[in-house]
């Protein structure tokens, strides 16, 4: 999952103050929570540290208003609480449609629920919202490639990276397209500047060994999974194709994993 930088919100805060973008959710929300309540939402937010549990936050918290909602549903989004936290967003959004930061949440839950057809609805909201933002053309494209549109999922994916040319997972993720397409050439640029932007080595790697595999290219294949075993041992995909490679075991599923 990518999110927005908190400076991200900070400058949606300054906009929506200028009444630039109808954004109903800034850190002048805050005001309206009580001195007892804050710190309760801070750690909901992540804002500050603490033990606190989502349970103990439902509990104490009694959301009425569209931000409040959203704030409760990011502590049981943290806590895997996914079934409870997409009520709160969807209660948010009924509220506040137009608050971007719920939106954006909601579009996660979903995602993170397997709904893809909830999350597609929350990210185009969030790119309606925020055209200019890349995490939202990102992870629309996810969504889309969950959903099996390949040309849609592509455009979001360039999107994405015209607005941010260092997204490690947008590349990363294009290039798994790319390979599901057969477009292998194309599939290896990208996990090499994935690679280069700071994506998981072990991750890029192994999608490295699936292209040159499906190329017919065994020793390369062989190689990229060794230097993605020595970055992460205990990668289950790498060593199951390793061993297949080396005749130890019957072929795994060659299918690489949307980040």
């Amino acid at each position: 999952m990518v999110e927005p930088s908190r400076n991200w919100a900070k400058s949606w805060t300054r906009k929506s103050r200028s009444g630039s973008r109808p954004i109903s959710w800034t850190w002048g929300s805050f005001g309206r929570i009580s001195a007892s309540g804050w710190p309760r939402v801070a750690e909901a937010l992540g804002l500050m540290d603490g033990d606190s549990t989502a349970t103990r936050g439902r509990a104490e918290l009694t959301p009425a208003t569209a931000w409040e909602h959203y704030a409760l549903g990011r502590s049981l989004l943290a806590a895997g609480d996914l079934e409870a936290a997409a009520a709160e967003f969807d209660r948010a959004t009924d509220l506040q449609p137009q608050d971007l930061w719920a939106q954006f949440s909601r579009g996660i839950c979903a995602y993170r629920r397997r709904c893809f057809d909830t999350a597609l609805s929350a990210f185009d909201v969030c790119v309606a919202l925020s055209p200019g933002t890349a995490e939202c053309y990102y992870n629309r494209g996810r969504t889309h490639a969950a959903l099996g549109h390949a040309d849609l999922a592509l455009r979001d994916y360039n999107h994405a990276l015209r607005l941010a040319p260092t997204m490690a997972l947008a590349s990363l993720n294009r290039g798994i397209l790319y390979y599901r397409e057969k477009r292998y050439s194309e599939a290896i640029d990208d996990f090499r500047r994935a690679l280069e932007e700071g994506a998981s080595p072990a991750a890029v790697h192994h999608n490295l060994a699936l292209v040159h595999l499906a190329r017919g290219d065994c020793a390369a294949a062989r190689a990229d999974l060794r230097c993605a075993l020595v970055h992460e041992p205990a990668h289950a995909g790498a060593r199951d194709l390793l061993d297949h490679l080396d005749g130890h075991a019957a072929a795994p599923a060659h299918r690489p994993k949307v980040r």
